[in-house]
């Protein structure tokens, strides 16, 4: 005789932990004993920020008609000071957070170019930056923007340079 459920007034057949197959779904299901709780998956953006890269957008297109306007039709790179040929994209000179996202004040018109300019300038380590024409003149422009984001750029360079050389120096006599 086979065996029978173990839930009260149930005859079916046992399946699993002497309870039948629906007994058993039961307690997966929310209320029993074996139920947990799938994770919700986290939105890549918030309802807020939703709300802002709508904004940012549009912001994005009234810059650049403003920039257009005041240019006879053309649009800066900030970072090469060189006439922007394909798609305008900005960069933002404090960063992203908080409500630097949206303020027109700290968002400068860039290309994104690979080897030269916005994106080269995000990749490359100091010394290939220094190698670029157009590096020096960015220090000067990002000045008149703003001196936090411009000592930012200094306390990069601070970073790339070992603290003391001379410690460096016979590294090969110590260690060799």
């Amino acid at each position: 005789m086979p065996h029978i459920c173990k839930a009260d007034g149930c005859s079916n057949p046992v399946y699993s932990n002497l309870f039948c197959k629906y007994h058993q779904y039961l307690r997966k299901r929310q209320g029993g004993d074996l139920f947990k709780r799938k994770a919700k998956p986290v939105p890549k953006e918030s309802k807020t920020r939703k709300k802002e890269h709508i904004n940012y957008s549009e912001g994005c297109k009234q810059l650049e008609a403003e920039l257009r306007e005041a240019n006879n039709g053309k649009v800066i790179d900030f970072f090469t000071n060189k006439e922007i040929k394909g798609f305008v994209t900005f960069h933002h000179i404090l960063g992203r957070s908080g409500n630097y996202y949206l303020d027109k004040d700290f968002l400068v018109p860039a290309e994104n170019n690979e080897n030269d300019g916005h994106l080269f300038w995000h990749h490359a380590t100091i010394e290939q930056l220094k190698e670029k024409e157009w590096y020096s003149g960015f220090l000067t422009r990002l000045k008149n923007r703003s001196t936090e984001a411009y000592n930012k750029e200094l306390r990069r360079h601070d970073k790339a340079q070992p603290l003391n050389p001379k410690l460096f120096e016979n590294d090969d006599e110590l260690f060799g």
